[in-house]
């Protein structure tokens, strides 16, 4: 062999060298990306998990009870009146919505309201 050729030999198997280092480094890389990853994901499903199970417990009919109660809101069953069947006209319900607008507003304004 001449030297030329056993020049080109050496650059050829370092360069590989190289690029089969390189790809070992990129593979030890990502395999650290996905295990962040996807410990990243299990504590998000948690935290998921828990905030779910906390909502329930809010949303719970015997937690709004108690905070009603805390509060000292009056819960009562709607009466007719209250109860909105949506399948009906608007203007059936007009009038409801117009008196308990007026009510909500300041006495002032209710005598505003009246005189339109």
């Amino acid at each position: 062999m001449t030297t030329k050729r056993l020049i080109i030999i050496i650059i050829l198997l370092t360069a590989l060298g190289l690029i089969t280092a390189w790809q070992q480094i990129q593979t030890v890389r990502y395999g650290y990306k996905i295990t962040t990853t996807a410990q990243s994901q299990n504590q998000l499903l948690e935290t998921r998990k828990n905030l779910e199970v906390k909502l329930a417990e809010v949303k719970s009919p015997e937690n709004l009870v108690i905070k009603a109660d805390a509060l000292k809101i009056m819960l009562t069953y709607p009466k007719n009146w209250n109860i909105v069947d949506l399948s009906q006209p608007p203007e059936k319900y007009a009038h409801i919505f117009q008196k308990q607008n007026n009510n909500r507003l300041p006495p002032d304004s209710r005598q505003v309201a009246n005189k339109k």
